[in-house]
């Protein structure tokens, strides 16, 4: 079982106000299922999609629409 904490883990910039660290993944032995813990500026936001899996979104502060 892994333990680790998310901000151990590298945050790499994916746009302006945006960072993604990949906590869980592949690397980690997870073919699977994906972690990810997104860092966003005020304002910051990410664009409308869709996925044909399941995908949920765990909201640490601020607000989620």
């Amino acid at each position: 079982m892994l333990v680790r904490s998310y901000t151990d883990v590298a945050a790499i910039p994916i746009r302006e106000g945006m960072k993604k660290r990949v906590v869980i993944g592949p690397k980690e032995g997870a073919p699977n299922f994906v972690m990810r813990v997104f860092d966003q500026a005020d304002g910051a936001s990410s664009d409308y999609h869709s996925h044909d899996w399941e995908h949920e979104v765990f909201v640490l502060a601020g607000e989620g629409a």
